[in-house]
C-alpha cells in the first residue's frame, strides 16, 4: 500500500492508496505545539498505527519532508533528542510490517499535503 503523510503546526494527515485507488485517509487536529519536523514524524506514526489496524503488511511511505525521510533511511543523522525519540518510535512501528520503504516526493505530489491545504 502507498501511504502519503504530511504534518503541519495544527494538523496531521495521511492518505492510503491501494492498487485500485484511494482507500482511506485521516486528518488529526493537534492540541500541542510541535515543530514542523515533529509534526511530520507524528503524521507517520498516526499513519502506521492506522495501517496496522487495517492489517496492512507492506508499505511504501511517501513524504515531502526530505529531512525525515533521509533520517528514516539512515542517510542523515538525527541529532535532535525529540526527533530521535520520534524516529525510534516510527522504526519500532515499522518492525510490525513485513516491509516498509521510505520515499521523498515534492510537496505538490503529496496527496496528504493536499488534504491539509483543503482545510
Amino acid at each position: 500500500m502507498h501511504v502519503f503523510t504530511d504534518g503541519s503546526l495544527k494538523r496531521l494527515a495521511y492518505v492510503f492508496v491501494g492498487e485500485h485507488g484511494k482507500i482511506g485517509q485521516g486528518i488529526i487536529a493537534l492540541s500541542d505545539k510541535p515543530t514542523v519536523n515533529e509534526a511530520e514524524y507524528q503524521a507517520v506514526i498516526a499513519a502506521l498505527l492506522a495501517a496496522e489496524a487495517l492489517g496492512t503488511r507492506e508499505i511504501e511511505l511517501y513524504s515531502d519532508s526530505q529531512l525525515m525521510i533521509r533520517q528514516l533511511q539512515g542517510t542523515y543523522v538525527t541529532n535532535n533528542l525529540r526527533l530521535q525519540a520520534l524516529r525510534n518510535k516510527v522504526l519500532a512501528l515499522a518492525e510490525k510490517f513485513e516491509q516498509v520503504e521510505w520515499y521523498w516526493l515534492p510537496r505538490e505530489e503529496n496527496l496528504a499535503g493536499h488534504l491539509l491545504e483543503d482545510k
